[in-house]
């Protein structure tokens, strides 16, 4: 969870224990699912036609749904976790959010948030277990922030389940703001742009560590809890091409457009390695056949733990 996610959760944990309820859990899959739905709900719109802001567009890799005030399609939404997570059961949203034309541009106030959801007794039922939850325990949490948008759900089980491919595993963005060189752990070469090009399109490789302004990387927070990389010679960030999801789709730089082909997560690894996971395809940044000679190229690739997709984040200062 980001810092606003983490917010979020601390204030219905310490709302909850101020009623006499114990704290939940933090979920990792929760957490994705509602990261998930957050960022669908913005970039999307699925609340149309009827649904509400409980509503998943048509495209993701989940079923579609329009939730109507009837509750018709209900189970198709509370299925959510066991659908695109790990987590094995049902789960229960509760959401707040800016109206679509004005959301991608607005951020959330926790406090606000929270302090909503106090104020309504349907929504307050769920995070202090009253009205028609009062039988149901609830024992994990997971919040998602997006832009200007907050879901949070809860689960009445614990989460002792791994988590989804493209997880955020808990670290905050912001933690990683700052200028690195990125050191794969198989070649022991750096992430490099080829022939130090600036045009979009350029291919990223490995090479070994000279120095150059095309081995340097500037990872910087967005507000999904998501990083971008940019490369301060060309100006460009680094890209997956043409926003491809399968294995082996080639990764570049392009100018920033804010696409998911942009933006990645940053997990760690034992040993203080780490690796990058696209948030649009899912997939890991991973040196093509664990290659280690100066020129292999990088790709995306179904994160498999292996040395060609863990990476070690360099500190850079520049020598003078």
């Amino acid at each position: 969870m980001n810092t606003l996610e983490k917010e979020i959760f601390t204030l219905i944990n310490n709302h909850r224990q101020q009623h006499g309820l114990p704290a939940l859990q933090p979920s990792v899959n929760l957490a994705y699912v509602a990261h998930t739905h957050a960022m669908d709900v913005v970039e999307n719109n699925p609340d149309v036609n009827g649904g509400n802001m409980h509503s998943w567009s048509d495209k993701g890799k989940w079923k579609p749904v329009t939730y109507t005030s009837d509750h018709r399609y209900a189970s198709l939404m509370w299925s959510k976790p066991s659908e695109i997570s790990n987590y094995k059961f049902n789960g229960f949203e509760i959401s707040f959010g800016y109206e679509k034309n004005v959301r991608k541009t607005m951020t959330l106030d926790p406090n606000r948030v929270v302090e909503s959801w106090k104020n309504s007794p349907g929504h307050n039922d769920v995070m202090v277990q009253g009205g028609g939850f009062s039988h149901m325990p609830m024992k994990a949490m997971g919040a998602g922030v997006y832009r200007g948008y907050a879901c949070v759900w809860f689960g009445h089980e614990l989460d002792t389940y791994s988590a989804p491919n493209g997880a955020p595993n808990g670290n905050d963005p912001t933690e990683f703001s700052g200028t690195y060189q990125l050191l794969n752990v198989q070649s022991n070469k750096v992430l490099d742009i080829h022939g130090k090009g600036t045009d979009d399109g350029t291919n990223v490789q490995i090479f070994k560590n000279h120095g150059a302004e095309n081995q340097i990387w500037v990872i910087k927070a967005n507000h999904d809890g998501t990083v971008k990389l940019i490369n301060p010679h060309s100006g460009k960030v680094l890209d997956v091409s043409g926003s491809g999801t399968s294995d082996g789709t080639n990764v570049q730089i392009f100018t920033d457009n804010g696409s998911n082909a942009q933006k990645w997560h940053v997990q760690g690894v034992e040993g203080g390695k780490y690796k990058l996971i696209n948030v649009g395809s899912s997939k890991a940044l991973d040196v093509t056949g664990s290659g280690t000679s100066d020129g292999t190229n990088v790709q995306m690739w179904s994160d498999n733990g292996t040395p060609a997709q863990q990476w070690q984040l360099i500190r850079y200062s520049s020598q003078s």
